[in-house]
């Protein structure tokens, strides 16, 4: 039985590992990779400069919010390209698939509702799947909870020390992501104080509020915001997010946006069905569980990025309370054969490593960039035809991070914190090129101001509907995707 048990385990394991390879895409659709790699290459070459020179733009205040993953992306593109950081990023993805299983197995003690669980939310996730500090976080993010709920179960200083570690490495990892640290204990101080009002609880009670280890773990997260400093960002990794919240960003990002929560039914499966355990059935709750569930809720409304916390940290105690539920009302299925019962287990299993290994072939044949999305041959002509020192390029928020990578300096890129007024006085590159995009404002004004000489244009950017009739630019250079304009006063140095 043991041995049957290793083999079933090991088989589970290898699914997973499957799943999270082929819900993973090679190509880059997130500019943020491109970005991490010129930064970490400047890090790695100057230190940490005070002013941020890979882009176009003069006085602009660096900013170190990723600077630990930026430098080892930039260090494995140096080594094998984007190969090596495909890979990186495969290996993070897998660790977020097998630490999520291991959290499910260890709080809700069922190995099949863990496994089939893991596979959903890593198809649930899969859009914030990028080579990005996000890989990074979320996996610190889930140690975390860990270490919370072992901490207040058993008081055991190992998980007293790594709470006290991992906001270290946020905030040289991901520092935007700090704040949201101190949130994962805010439910477990409100159980704490519900439990020294004493409140009376009954035989049916659906909540539970209990009287646990909560000294130690309060402790923690205020030495934790102590540690939380030990980063280039300083007070900055703590006032990000409500500088972010400010400025345009959230007008046009997508994952700044409020949720459309009929365009994520899983959320509404899992939210429904946590509401019916507790609702309709003997299953208790703790209370800190349930204001996790509807607390990270709330703030996947707000903002589809925070969704993410949920799928990976609020689905960890919806499943225990289907644990539980199934235990409580003995469910197993006992109305099927078992020869019925496995032969359907091992049929869905095989279509679904079908499916598996065709998406992941079709993802290793995808390119690592593909030239519709970026400006590949565009920037190739750029940089074969003019000193890149003479001109000033516009170009769109998109794709600004590439020319980045190419060492192209860009008018903006997908970093808010650099081109927002909220960050940098006296900057107000994103509201400019938004009034543009937008049709806001006169651009030839803000081309005027920023003493613009070359357009970089996607064929889809609302102003490539009018610069072609406009006598003060010249198409220099098309493809199918991109164009590039000059302006007419610009004379190239010989």
């Amino acid at each position: 039985m043991k041995k049957k048990n290793v083999i079933i385990e090991i088989l589970i394991v290898l699914l997973i590992l499957l799943t999270c390879l082929a819900v993973y895409d090679k190509a880059h659709k997130e500019s943020d990779v491109f970005f991490s790699i010129a930064l970490g290459n400047r890090v790695l070459e100057h230190g940490f400069e005070e002013e941020d020179e890979i882009i176009l733009h003069d006085g602009v205040k660096s900013s170190y919010l990723r600077w630990g993953f930026e430098i080892i992306v930039s260090s494995l593109y140096k080594i094998g390209g984007f190969k090596f950081v495909y890979i990186f990023s495969l290996i993070l993805v897998c660790m977020q698939g097998l630490i999520y299983y291991s959290l499910l197995r260890t709080f809700t003690k069922n190995r099949f509702v863990s496994a089939i669980m893991t596979c959903v939310i890593m198809h649930a996730v899969r859009a914030e799947l990028a080579s990005r500090a996000h890989l990074v976080s979320f996996i610190l993010f889930m140690v975390q909870y860990y270490c919370i709920e072992k901490l207040i179960e058993t008081n055991k200083n190992r998980y007293f020390i790594t709470l006290m570690i991992i906001p270290v490495l946020l905030v040289n990892f991901h520092a935007s992501t700090l704040v949201f640290y101190f949130i994962f204990f805010l439910p477990y101080i409100a159980e704490f104080i519900l439990a020294n009002m004493k409140l009376k609880q009954d035989e049916n009670s659906k909540i539970i509020i209990e009287k646990r280890y909560f000294l130690k773990l309060i402790i923690a997260m205020l030495i934790g915001c102590i540690f939380g400093l030990c980063s280039p960002n300083g007070i900055n990794a703590y006032t990000y997010v409500f500088k972010v919240m400010d400025a345009i960003s959230v007008n046009f990002i997508s994952e700044m946006k409020p949720l459309k929560i009929l365009d994520y039914p899983s959320v509404v499966a899992f939210v429904s069905l946590y509401i019916a355990i507790i609702a309709f059935t003997k299953v208790k709750v703790r209370a800190s569980d349930a204001f996790l569930v509807f607390g990270l809720l709330i703030m996947g409304l707000n903002t589809v990025r925070y969704i993410y916390f949920f799928y990976f940290i609020a689905s960890i105690c919806i499943l225990k309370a289907l644990s539980g539920f199934i235990k409580e009302y003995n469910v197993n299925l006992q109305f099927i054969n078992n020869k019925i019962k496995y032969l359907l287990l091992i049929g869905i299993v095989i279509c679904y490593v079908i499916y598996l290994i065709y998406r992941l072939i079709d993802n290793v044949s995808m390119d690592y960039i593909e030239c519709d999305y970026y400006p590949v041959n565009a920037v190739k002509y750029l940089k074969q035809n003019y000193d890149i020192e003479d001109i000033r390029i516009y170009n769109h928020y998109d794709f600004g991070a590439y020319l980045e990578l190419e060492k192209v300096p860009a008018f903006i890129d997908a970093r808010a914190e650099q081109f927002a007024k909220e960050f940098n006085d006296n900057i107000n590159v994103l509201d400019d090129w938004y009034k543009v995009e937008n049709h806001s404002i006169e651009y030839a004004d803000v081309f005027k101001k920023y003493e613009i000489t070359h357009l970089l244009i996607h064929e889809r950017e609302g102003i490539s509907l009018y610069i072609g009739k406009d006598e003060n630019w010249k198409l220099v250079y098309k493809d199918d995707s991109f164009y590039i304009y000059e302006n007419v006063n610009y004379v190239k140095e010989q």
